[in-house]
């Protein structure tokens, strides 16, 4: 801080000036300031984000258990009936067993399979194959999520010949 005596003319004003470091500790408070809020705000997003994916897992979980549960009731109901059930949102199907099915069974009744698919979700269903076992009780064989969602794959040209 310098400051200035008045001399002999009455005339001159004291003049004081203040320091420079004032300047320099609100420059750096003022950037201290814009870093926390730029921190906070992509905090803020990485947390919206993460809160909307684990609903949409659950979501997604908790239809394929809904599914899940519903094929092991059509599961109980074709060993209980012998028959399968008029369910409307389930698609069936009996078929005759392969040869491949006939040699690695080896225990079990193969002269009928049945397979049926529970919906999931609108991508997605439960694909559930049941053989015939020596009880005459339906095993499950194939217990498995396809996705029925059509792929619209543009073919990528990694080699052309004619190009020169």
């Amino acid at each position: 801080m310098e400051v200035h005596l008045p001399s002999e003319n009455k005339n001159e004003k004291i003049i004081r000036e203040t320091p420079p470091v004032f300047g320099i500790f609100l420059m750096f408070t003022v950037f201290i300031l814009i870093l926390l809020f730029s921190f906070s705000a992509f905090s803020l997003s990485s947390a919206k984000q993460s809160y909307e994916k684990s609903f949409q897992r659950g979501d997604r979980r908790k239809a394929y258990y809904e599914a899940a549960n519903k094929a092991e009731v059509i599961l109980s109901e074709i060993n209980e009936d012998g028959k399968l059930p008029e369910d409307k949102t389930s698609t069936f199907h009996s078929t005759k067993a392969s040869n491949h099915d006939k040699i690695a069974s080896g225990d079990r009744d193969t002269s009928q399979n049945i397979s049926y698919t529970v919906p999931v979700d609108d991508k997605s269903e439960l694909s559930v194959t049941l053989m015939k076992d020596k009880n005459s009780d339906y095993q499950v064989t194939s217990f498995k999520l396809e996705n029925i969602d059509d792929w619209n794959i543009e073919p990528l040209k990694l080699f052309d010949p004619n190009m020169n």
